[in-house]
């Protein structure tokens, strides 16, 4: 008998906004642009979660800025 075990990732980030020190992103590797806010920070790292994994592997962005969108 072959037992599968499913394994489901939570890979939380944080999003510091503006008030991060010092005031640059760091760019990702194969990023076709820069983040400017959680959720486009979010949505950029769900793309780059290898299509196989999509089930098994989630992204949340937290936002610690203390901007209301």
């Amino acid at each position: 008998m072959i037992l599968t075990l499913l394994v489901t990732v939570f890979m939380p980030f944080f999003w510091f906004g503006e008030k991060r020190a010092p005031h640059t992103i760091p760019k990702a590797p194969n990023a076709n642009f820069q983040p400017m806010s959680a959720k486009s920070m979010e949505e950029m790292l769900n793309a780059a979660v290898p299509t196989d994994k999509k089930n098994h592997i989630y992204v949340i962005v937290i936002d610690v800025s203390g901007e209301i969108p």
